[in-house]
């Protein structure tokens, strides 16, 4: 619910600042203020399952690519390269992204909004229903991001993926923020827990 509040998709009452200015105007200022949020539920929520990956990953970017016609070899093209760049297993990018595996689709999601360069990723539980291969991926991805200046929070209701990934870990509780921990190596799972 919180993510969903800070890109507008709930109404809240608190303000999101981005670079120290306000961020509203629902989801489509926030992506055009560069933050993006990758649902947990990425079948109903992050890829429209009958299309393909080609046209999964140009979705949410049509404005590069035309204006009134698209050009569909530029779409081909940066689909391509971004399946390679995260390594999506695939024959080509006209499967559906029905029949990827769970891993898969989650790489899916990353490509399209890398191709819109924001600031700040917001991943909801980015590695529910992956294998623990698929999973490592997926960490080292987030980790390129974050060194190439990007920011991510992240959002999880597992406690080791939130110790090895976690720089700062934000403890919520009933819509409260009892405690912020720094994730300084002494961070336990019983004291976020307490």
């Amino acid at each position: 619910e919180m993510a969903k509040c800070i890109i507008g998709a709930y109404k809240h009452t608190g303000e999101v600042l981005v670079d120290g200015k306000p961020l509203k105007g629902g989801i489509p200022q926030a992506i055009r203020s560069g933050v993006v949020y990758l649902s947990e539920d990425r079948k109903d929520e992050g890829l429209v399952l009958m299309h393909t990956i080609r046209e999964n990953i140009a979705l949410p970017n049509l404005r590069q690519f035309g204006r009134v016609l698209l050009r569909k070899r530029d779409i081909g093209q940066k689909s391509r390269e971004y399946m390679e760049k995260l390594r999506v297993k695939a024959p080509n990018d006209q499967l559906e992204a029905k029949n990827l595996s769970g891993g898969n689709q989650q790489k899916v999601v990353i490509a399209k909004w890398l191709l819109n360069q924001p600031k700040v990723y917001i991943f909801d539980e980015p590695t529910r229903g992956i294998d623990v291969g698929a999973r490592d991926e997926i960490y080292h991805i987030m980790e390129d991001l974050t060194r190439s200046g990007a920011s991510i929070l992240m959002i999880s209701s597992d406690m080791v993926e939130v110790m090895k990934m976690c720089d700062r870990i934000a403890v919520m509780h009933e819509g409260e923020m009892p405690a912020i921990l720094e994730n300084d190596g002494t961070v336990t799972e019983e004291k976020i827990l307490s």
